[in-house]
């Protein structure tokens, strides 16, 4: 096989090397990264937030509901003890008494809200919960069949660069430095195969001198896009 051959086989492997390397890393993140999960995930804090809230609203207005009721009794204690005697002080608190338990009326009214409001906000975390646990499954399950195709692709490149190594064993070095640098700088691509006396990467018509240069597996360069020819 011809140092043009060598390269040839080289940039084959690299390519396909290459595509694997990418398909790896878009496993990765799509493992690293799922949609679904953090939208669920995102769902059920927002859920146990709202419960938290809700629990602390109801814990509120219970505690309002309790000083108002003590206030009452304390009210109410005063105006049958029988210690005070003063008619108008005894309306006052009779009028005390009458305001407090409408304002118990409407916290009780209040701490109903609440109750029903903290029941809605659980049943919103329960399927939160639930919710999230279906994604995690469902990603399991597909995790399953992605951890196997990046398996399968470590596999593929550990055979293809051991490949590679073979093959650049018989590449002078001179002749591997120059196709590094093609490579990095035509997106990967150094060599062209000559499909119908033609550059295959651009499409340039290749000159008689250049054709047969190329067939003694001499590097050649395409006069347009710099790449070595291959007759193949």
């Amino acid at each position: 096989m011809n140092q043009t051959a060598h390269l040839f086989r080289v940039q084959k492997l690299d390519l396909e090397l290459d595509h694997n390397h990418k398909r790896i890393q878009e496993i990765n993140r799509i493992l690293e990264s799922d949609q679904t999960i953090q939208k669920a995930r995102s769902r059920l804090q927002t859920a146990k937030f709202d419960v938290q809230k809700a629990h602390q609203k109801l814990r509120e207005i219970e505690e309002t509901a309790r000083s108002v009721q003590t206030k009452m009794e304390i009210s109410e204690n005063k105006l049958y003890g029988g210690k005070i005697k003063n008619p108008k002080e005894l309306q006052d608190i009779q009028n005390e008494i009458a305001a407090l338990k409408r304002r118990l009326s409407n916290v009780e009214d209040e701490q109903l809200d609440a109750m029903v409001d903290l029941e809605n906000n659980d049943q919103i975390l329960k399927k939160a919960e639930a919710n999230l646990s279906e994604s995690q499954a469902d990603f399991a399950q597909r995790s399953a069949g992605l951890l196997g195709e990046k398996g399968q692709l470590e596999k593929i490149n550990d055979r293809l660069s051991t490949e590679r190594a073979a093959a650049i064993g018989f590449l002078p070095d001179d002749s591997l430095q120059l196709y590094q640098s093609l490579r990095s700088k035509k997106n990967g691509r150094a060599m062209a195969l000559i499909d119908d006396q033609c550059c295959g990467a651009c499409g340039t018509s290749l000159r008689p001198a250049e054709l047969q240069s190329a067939h003694t597996s001499k590097i050649t360069f395409c006069p347009t896009c710099g790449r070595i020819l291959y007759a193949g």
